[in-house]
């Protein structure tokens, strides 16, 4: 199915989490409602994030800014660690809903989503046709979900439900699966990526200035030994949380290292910053690990690139990674990676031929050490990287979402004829 926009649409993104948090749900929905406005449409934001005004002071309580031609309504209250939460938030964001009107909307969920679930609860109850997507993966909350699920009649509410990728549409979709609804459509609605700025072909002739010495310590290396082979160069670019397992890739690389040959080697550089910016610092330091592992800290997309024309290998070592953005621009930009086979990362990296997918650190260990030992190996994998290009370009992604727009109009007339209690409104052609 191949569809335009037929008119202008008046779209609301409903997302507890919003710029200027730092995250993939955050970016994802900054960029598409971006892009959406562009082509014309009325676009606004709802979120329970914070931001600031011009005077850096706090931006909450029902405020609102023009983002680059987005209506952002910040329905934020002020919390303890600045946490997306407003304690009214099933009072006011149907207010905002009935104010805005929207044509439709948009719902961006996770775990702990409580602004998401209450735009399906108000969907259910004006009759708004509504697309819910799925940002998270539920592993270890799989029946708190369910139940969630049930009281709140997810199973039965006329929405298009999405996912980002595979391993969450399959939870996802575990979830709706009850005795009412004993089976529910959960398409894929992946995340975008502006794949011009990450393709070789297009990189720019002069190269970006690195202050990472990572990258340049074997490039003032002496002229007697410029034959000896240098360290297989790894990256990984990712926030430092638990969950995305910063501290268990860096035992893996240790552990990959000293399975090598004495002529062998490999280096990690770390990208990004979070909550264990200090653990990361001083695991580091308590295993001497200065001259092979780095952390760089924040970079910026320019240099992320610049970074990735001169390292070899990129690593995902997160298991509960719905998508996998920084894998995926690694990806584009050419390098193999290595990943874990239940995350989403796997939807756009094929074992053996994009890259490696592993099961357990055991095996990324040995991933690691396959890498550093078969330059081959990595040469045949990054030239299928250049040469197929992945089908994540904003463009694409841009048409599933509309498709899935009109999707969720389907399933509000259906519901309607079927005599359910949802008015459905008129489309507004401006």
């Amino acid at each position: 199915m191949s569809l335009a926009y037929a008119s202008a649409m008046r779209i609301v993104h409903v997302t507890d989490v919003y710029a200027p948090r730092i995250g993939g749900v955050e970016s994802q929905v900054r960029s598409l409602a971006q892009l959406q406005a562009a082509r014309g449409h009325d676009v606004h934001v709802v979120t329970a994030t914070q931001g600031r005004s011009d005077m850096d002071q706090p931006l909450g309580k029902g405020a609102w800014e023009n983002d680059d031609g987005v209506i952002v309504h910040r329905l934020a209250y002020p919390t303890i660690a600045g946490l997306p939460f407003h304690p009214r938030g099933v009072r006011e964001l149907p207010r905002m809903m009935k104010a805005l009107a929207p044509d439709v909307i948009h719902a961006h969920a996770g775990v702990l989503s409580p602004f998401a679930f209450v735009a399906m609860k108000t969907a259910q109850q004006t009759g708004t046709p509504t697309v819910t997507t799925w940002h998270s993966m539920h592993t270890g909350w799989r029946w708190a979900m369910k139940m969630l699920s049930w009281i709140n009649k997810w199973d039965s509410t006329p929405v298009a439900w999405t996912a980002v990728g595979n391993p969450g549409a399959r939870q996802v979709r575990k979830m709706l699966t009850t005795r009412r609804s004993p089976s529910t459509r959960v398409d894929l609605l992946p995340n975008g990526v502006d794949l011009d700025h990450w393709l070789p072909a297009n990189y720019p002739t002069e190269s970006v200035k690195l202050d990472v010495r990572l990258w340049t310590a074997q490039e003032a290396v002496s002229p007697e030994v410029v034959h000896t082979p240098r360290p297989l160069r790894v990256v990984a670019t990712q926030r430092l949380e638990p969950r995305k397992r910063t501290i268990p890739l860096l035992r893996a690389a240790e552990e990959a290292r000293n399975a090598l040959l004495p002529e062998q080697d490999l280096q990690l550089l770390i990208i990004g910053v979070g909550s264990e910016d200090g653990e990361v610092k001083r695991w580091i330091t308590r295993h001497e690990a200065e001259g092979w592992a780095i952390q760089a800290g924040k970079l910026d997309r320019d240099h992320l690139r610049e970074i990735y024309r001169r390292a070899d290998v990129f690593v995902a070592p997160a298991v509960l990674e719905a998508f996998g953005i920084a894998a995926l621009e690694a990806r584009a930009a050419g390098l193999p990676v290595i990943g874990f086979s239940r995350s989403g990362v796997a939807d756009f990296v094929e074992n053996d031929v994009g890259g490696l997918m592993v099961r357990n650190d055991k095996e990324l260990v040995a991933a690691l050490v396959k890498m550093a030992e078969e330059p081959e190996l990595v040469q045949r994998l990054g030239d299928y990287n250049v040469r197929v290009i992945p089908e994540f370009d904003w463009s694409n992604v841009l048409q599933a979402t509309h498709e899935q727009y009109l999707r969720a109009v389907v399933i509000q007339k259906e519901a309607q004829n079927l005599g359910k209690t949802y008015q459905f409104p008129e489309p507004k052609n401006g």
